[in-house]
């Protein structure tokens, strides 16, 4: 596009609508290297923008979206491509002092996501310093975006599907349990749906089957409750920590079925009332 018309051809002129199409395209395509691909059409944006070509100019938007590709792309090496054009936004924003530059909660929480996904080791470290960075530039005046509910349960997902290592289970517990109740402690955000079953997810999958692993999902359980946030994931991610005693205990036993199942219809509706159901 850009050759064309250094070649002479006045009429392909690169625009906002060309780039913005051309990416929207790579990102849809879903094809290997696609987000490589929309990075490598984001930079040549930025560098026609420098060059004067002021119609090209991009912003925190578009980057997120790449950023976002990354993160779906199952691409090994996704997260540390992610943060690294959330870095290069930042700087850019820096630069430019142009708010619409300026990182959002959408371009962090896509990051976090991206770390979430990759099977690297470290990885919900890596996700809970993002959360971090986010926090401090916030409260330095940097961007206007707090952190809100979806980067701390993108955190505490980044800890429940971390590798199979004793030592990086145990690190991501802590990372989780954390995050959580600075959530939870939180003037801006709060705990919903997602991040109960999610927490849930992290203890089944970090702790051992014990009393101590049961404690604490009724813990998380009850305040699910409490909030109105019981749906049926939330349920089945219980179930499925649970023993049938254990689960018995929490729920109580009219509650159960005969197969092991609990049914929202035969829970207490404050404990579902807040909740938004998920589609059959």
């Amino acid at each position: 596009m850009v050759q064309v018309y250094n070649d002479g051809n006045t009429l392909a002129q690169p625009n906002l609508f060309s780039f913005v199409t051309l990416i929207d395209s790579i990102v849809r395509s879903k094809t290997k290297r696609a987000a490589e691909k929309a990075e490598s059409v984001l930079f040549e944006m930025y560098d026609e923008y420098k060059d004067g070509n002021l119609d090209v100019k991009p912003n925190a938007k578009l980057v997120s979206i790449v950023i976002e590709c990354w993160q779906k792309s199952g691409e090994n090496d996704a997260g540390e491509r992610a943060e690294a054009l959330l870095n290069w936004l930042i700087d850019v924003n820096e630069v430019e002092k142009d708010g619409e530059f300026m990182p959002n909660e959408f371009t962090f929480t896509s990051t976090i996501s991206a770390w979430a996904k990759t099977r690297k080791f470290g990885k919900a470290a890596k996700a809970r310093s993002i959360l971090l960075k986010m926090t401090e530039m916030q409260e330095n005046g940097v961007i206007r975006a707090k952190p809100n509910t979806h980067a701390y349960t993108a955190v505490i997902n980044s800890c429940a599907y971390c590798e199979n290592d004793l030592l990086e289970k145990r690190d991501a517990l802590q990372i989780a349990v954390k995050t959580y109740k600075e959530l939870v402690a939180s003037t801006h955000a709060k705990p919903n749906q997602v991040t109960f079953a999610t927490l849930l997810t992290a203890l089944r999958n970090l702790m051992p089957a014990d009393e101590k692993r049961a404690a604490a999902a009724k813990t998380v359980f009850q305040h699910c409750a409490d909030a109105g946030l019981v749906t049926e994931l939330v349920l089945r991610r219980l179930q499925s920590t649970l023993n049938a005693d254990q689960l018995i205990g929490v729920v109580g036993r009219d509650a159960v079925s005969s197969h092991g199942t609990v049914d929202t219809a035969n829970l207490p509706k404050s404990w579902t009332e807040n909740a938004v159901h998920e589609r059959r």
